[in-house]
């Protein structure tokens, strides 16, 4: 150990020498510069060392640079007993590196130091993408002949995709209280067989924006942490687009011509205000100065998509068998993202 610290005091010599032998005050100056101010330090010309780093601290120092050089300060503020530059330096450090924690090296008295200090999250920006599965649930099912014989059904048509932004503020110790916004966009069919011979469906597609209100709760305080959500979802259509069509099982002697009518819009039929109840899980990855997340959600609808006014379509009944049946849009989403905490740095 000794001869490691002989070593380590020659270097900085070295270094030493080599910063007065230049005139710049580059990066490469400032490299030099710190490694001769730990020797000041080590050698304890505390009173020195901000002097040499005074410059280099303004401009000149990477990220980890400068989190060395605020540490180094403190400690030598601290053992010139120049206590209020250490808790400015350290309120420095804590306002670039929220989440620094100090060296198993370092002396009590910076430790002590930290202690008195809190970086606490006062509100947090995200941003993510994924994709969903639109789940209609049939309420009572409506049709031009006998609904009680000729069943339809809604199914998934493919897989939709959404996108959105958030914010989030932090009241108490492992709760989270989010609002959102997401865009989303829904596909899904409905299909039935009137009269045992003819195949109808109805292939639909939705954008819409989604405005979820939810809270969270974190189950674990760690670099990677899983959570709950329970909340409510406000929604707004943006546009309804379907696709009909009637195509025909084998008749015999008889041929029937199918039908088929593409990019009809919907709007007018469906319900452009919804409200949903949203239950979810996910996890928390810690990266950098914020978090990776990756986030499951289940959107319930309360509110019926049809238009009754608008279910009775002469077109729609006549050429394709179809009326508009009552029904609600869950959606299954899985998404994506990043959040970015913002800190205020306290005493405690």
């Amino acid at each position: 150990m000794c001869l490691n610290k002989f070593i380590r005091k020659a270097a900085c010599c070295v270094a030493f020498m080599c910063f007065f032998a230049v005139q710049g005050k580059g990066q490469e100056d400032c490299v030099v510069a710190l490694e001769t101010a730990w020797f000041l330090y080590d050698t304890g010309k505390f009173e020195e060392v901000p002097r040499l780093l005074k410059d280099c601290m303004v401009s000149g120092f990477s990220r980890l640079q400068m989190e060395r050089a605020n540490r180094l300060l403190i400690l030598a503020y601290l053992a010139a007993n120049q206590r209020a530059e250490a808790e400015t330096t350290m309120h420095r450090l804590l306002r670039d590196n929220p989440l620094y924690s100090p060296h198993p090296s370092d002396s009590p008295e910076l430790r002590a130091l930290f202690s008195e200090f809190s970086s606490k999250r006062i509100i947090a920006f995200s941003a993510f993408a994924g994709s969903n599965l639109s789940l209609a649930r049939m309420i009572e099912q409506y049709g031009p002949y006998d609904p009680g014989t000729d069943h339809g059904s809604y199914s998934f048509r493919k897989p939709g995709f959404q996108t959105g932004a958030g914010l989030a503020v932090f009241p108490v110790s492992r709760v989270e209280i989010h609002l959102e916004g997401i865009y989303t966009y829904n596909s899904f069919v409905y299909s039935s067989l009137q009269h045992g011979f003819a195949r109808v469906r109805a292939e639909e597609t939705q954008q819409r924006i989604e405005f979820p209100a939810s809270v969270t709760f974190d189950i674990l305080l760690s670099e990677l942490a899983p959570y709950i959500r329970l909340g409510a979802s406000y929604g707004m259509m943006m546009s309804a687009v379907t696709d009909y069509s009637r195509t025909h099982k084998n008749t015999g002697e008889l041929f029937y011509s199918p039908f088929r009518s593409t990019g009809i819009n919907i709007d007018e039929k469906r319900t452009s205000q919804t409200l949903s109840a949203v239950a979810g899980a996910g996890i928390k990855l810690r990266a950098g100065r914020g978090d990776l997340f990756i986030d499951l959600r289940y959107f319930h609808s309360l509110t019926c998509m049809a238009v009754e006014d608008k279910r009775w379509e002469p077109q729609t009944v006549f050429d394709f068998f179809y009326a508009e049946s009552d029904f609600r849009l869950d959606n299954l989403t899985i998404s994506a993202g990043y959040r970015l905490p913002v800190y205020r740095i306290v005493n405690r």
